[in-house]
């Protein structure tokens, strides 16, 4: 049945962008054209240019004509970011329902655009009235409806249109037969997230599994909603469904989360702890809400497999583990999975122990390498004064403690002495030297401060010699007052060719 439509301002619409015009010939060449072109700003600015071209061409074809002008209608849309491309949209999206007013998608898109891009609630809600009056059964109008709710607030009402859309679509009374599985899921999904919201719900209730049942029969399976119900079923405890569910939407679409998540909690079941990690962490990875389970399976996958299999990496990953299992426990209280907080509080105890097990470990192999490190420093002197010509230091290059305070290859070391300890810290000067080619070669005095465990609190440069083509171009000296405890440096760089001096101060106390 033919729908009247009373068009608000019908001008001709020409294209508002300033751009070159685009070469094509004849009707088809013109839409083919354009629909080669990406949906970026640039190829929409061209395609519209296209399409300008093949409004003109369908003059005498109104069907073609009516279609270019939508076409144009939602490439202009998806760069309409002031009030002239959003009026050029709306006014395209209008032609086209004045050649055929039974078309759907304009009107999806002259509601969308009032809602999201004119930000014109009002207008928004005169079309919905507008065309629910003429299509009461037109079910994707309640979605939108649904939409036009969200905006304003009202969730009762954006449920129900919800509602109402599921009901028109397992009914058979829907008359609009233009919308495809994607969409359909999206609206699906919006009644889901709602249903949701109004519950207050973290996991899927008996009736959010119902919805996302008759869901998935109107979206025909789309993975959209095919990874929820996997997920639904999941928190049911029907494994068996929520594993076939899963497979299905993990067919349609490999970065679906909540199929992920099903299908590594199957590898959990049977103990392949590396393959459920990785299964899992890609479940973080491309879903936007995280589900309690994720945290729990993936952090236990993630334990097991860490400490059976890979226990050399453990140190990079008790962390992230505590953190998870710790969201865990936050989020899964009031839910049916707070019976596993007992097991992820058990998994903290154990990371925690074995985390400080393995920190006495390291802790001994380098208490062993700072004694090894420390005994080729002896006490400097006070009014220490540096002499190159004199200058004496052992070579620690390749001791372990070295390699582990400048893990940087290509210079070697020397220590020259400690200059202050205390009962806390330790301060040595090592000199790095660096030969950087066959004309450059640096020199640089390093103080380092480490707590006496050894592990680095600070270092300071007190003095750098470069040498270019085999002659001094920066000389670099410093004289050290120090009683054992505390020290000062104090420390003068000299750029030879223009004599001009940096100079500059480094203090301490071992004891603070």
């Amino acid at each position: 049945m033919k729908q009247g439509f009373y068009l608000l301002a019908i001008i001709g619409v020409v294209s508002l962008l300033p751009a070159q015009a685009q070469n094509c010939k004849g009707l088809e060449d013109c839409l083919a054209k354009a629909n080669e072109l990406p949906n970026n700003q640039s190829g929409n600015e061209k395609a519209i240019e296209y399409l300008t071209k093949a409004i003109k061409y369908a003059k005498k074809d109104p069907e073609a004509q009516a279609k270019a002008y939508h076409k144009r209608g939602r490439r202009t849309y998806r760069i309409a970011n002031n009030e002239k491309l959003t009026k050029a949209a709306q006014q395209d999206f209008e032609k086209t329902l004045q050649i055929t007013p039974d078309y759907y998608w304009p009107k999806y898109y002259l509601i969308y655009l009032a809602m999201y891009k004119q930000k014109d609630l009002p207008r928004a809600k005169m079309l919905l009235d507008q065309f629910l009056s003429a299509e009461p059964q037109n079910a994707h109008l309640y979605y939108l409806q649904g939409r036009y709710e969200l905006r304003k607030g009202n969730l009762d009402k954006e449920l129900s249109s919800y509602v109402r859309f599921q009901e028109l679509m397992l009914s058979g009374e829907n008359t609009n037969d233009q919308v495809g599985d994607v969409d359909l899921a999206w609206a699906e999904e919006a009644y889901i997230d709602a249903y949701m919201k109004k519950q207050g719900l973290k996991v899927y209730d008996q009736k959010a599994l119902s919805i996302l049942k008759e869901g998935n029969q109107i979206a025909d399976r789309h993975s959209l909603i095919s990874g929820k119900l996997a997920m639904a079923y999941f928190d049911q405890e029907q494994y068996y469904s929520a594993l076939d569910e899963a497979e299905i939407a993990y067919g349609r679409n490999k970065k679906n989360a909540d199929a992920l998540f099903v299908l590594g909690y199957d590898d959990w079941f049977n103990f392949d702890h590396k393959s459920a990690r990785k299964k899992i962490d890609l479940a973080f990875e491309y879903g936007e809400n995280p589900h309690p389970a994720w945290y729990f399976y993936g952090n236990a996958a993630r334990y097991k497999y860490y400490y059976n299999t890979a226990s050399d990496e453990w140190k990079y990953q008790h962390e992230a583990m505590t953190q998870g299992f710790e969201k865990f426990i936050s989020m899964a209280s009031g839910t049916r999975y707070e019976k596993l907080i007992p097991e992820a509080q058990d998994y903290l105890a154990k990371i925690e122990e074995y985390s400080q097990a393995e920190a006495r470990r390291v802790g001994k192999l380098i208490a062993n390498d700072f004694e090894e490190f420390k005994i080729n420093f002896s006490q400097m002197p006070n009014g220490y004064v540096l002499d190159y010509n004199t200058l004496q230091g052992r070579n620690v290059s390749n001791l372990k403690m070295t390699r582990r305070y400048f893990p940087m290859g290509g210079s070697s070391y020397a220590a020259i002495g400690l200059v202050a300890k205390g009962k806390e810290k330790y301060t040595f000067l090592l000199m790095s030297r660096d030969v950087r080619s066959a004309y450059l070669e640096q020199i640089d005095f390093i103080l380092l401060t480490t707590d006496k465990y050894g592990v680095e609190v600070e270092r300071n440069s007190v003095a750098y010699t470069q040498k270019d083509n085999g002659s001094v171009s920066v000389k670099g000296i410093f004289k050290l007052s120090t009683d054992g405890t505390s020290y000062f440096f104090d420390c003068k760089n000299t750029t030879v060719a223009t004599n001009q001096v940096e100079s500059w101060q480094v203090q301490g106390n071992c004891d603070e």
